[in-house]
């Protein structure tokens, strides 16, 4: 911008002095989490079978050139850093666009093959100013301590149990797992010597409530049963983890 002198006869002189002026728009640039509160990196560690782990935000997150102007509500969005879309079997995004909103990005799998590094994308867009808009890139990392619990193994006292009486059951054992405390475990028995096809319903096992029946008619089931009880895990292999108790028929 240049301003001259202008004479009485409206000649313009050879004296001015140039400066420049630089509109900008208070809306931006959009920047999100620029002190990095939220979206860091990683911004979340979670494991597989882990309950749901949530990340919150909210529009105050956003910050642009003149953070006193009101720019209004912001619309948000989710996708991998490549752009394409973000796994919604692991993330679920609950993004609203009421001025004020919680914003939820939410974690989780019972998916081993799930674990892993992801490269995720949040962007932000002011709805009056569509042409604005701002992303941070941050990761979330899956990993799966249950593929290797910690586990420590239970007892159960031995057992007599007398052919062709009520149905007998064992009290709970305890849990053999120690850590996470969230990781499924199941629980597989053996028998020896093993029973007869049409006898096997004689000895079960109840995993859910780790507990052991015993019950039959058959005189000639009578003798001593050696029964091990170990655990699953999530992978279905079974650990070297156990227990060894008798009932003797």
């Amino acid at each position: 911008m240049t301003i001259s002198a202008v004479t009485p006869l409206g000649v313009t002189t050879a004296t001015n002095f140039v400066f420049t002026v630089d509109f900008q728009d208070p809306c931006a640039p959009v920047t999100i989490d620029s002190g990095l509160t939220v979206f860091t990196s990683p911004a979340l560690t979670q494991n597989v079978w882990q309950p749901k782990s949530d990340i919150t935000w909210s529009d105050n997150l956003v910050t642009h050139s003149v953070n006193s102007y009101d720019c209004g509500a912001v619309t948000w969005s989710l996708t991998n850093t490549d752009t394409t879309a973000y796994d919604t079997s692991v993330f679920s995004a609950t993004l609203l666009t009421t001025v004020g909103s919680t914003q939820t990005l939410s974690t989780q799998t019972d998916v081993s093959a799930k674990k892993g590094t992801y490269n995720l994308r949040l962007i932000a867009e002011f709805n009056t100013y569509i042409a604005l808009s701002g992303y941070i890139d941050f990761t979330i990392v899956i990993n799966d301590d249950c593929e290797t619990p910690s586990l420590t193994a239970s007892s159960l006292t031995n057992a007599v149990y007398v052919i062709h009486t009520a149905k007998a059951t064992t009290t709970a054992f305890t849990s053999f797992l120690n850590s996470p405390t969230y990781c499924p475990v199941t629980y597989a028995m053996a028998i020896s010597p093993s029973l007869p096809v049409a006898d096997v319903a004689a000895i079960t096992l109840d995993s859910p409530n780790r507990q052991v029946s015993f019950e039959s008619v058959n005189p000639a089931l009578e003798q001593l049963y050696t029964l091990t009880v170990s655990a699953v895990t999530p992978l279905g292999v079974t650990t070297a983890t156990n227990f060894v108790f008798t009932v003797d028929f």
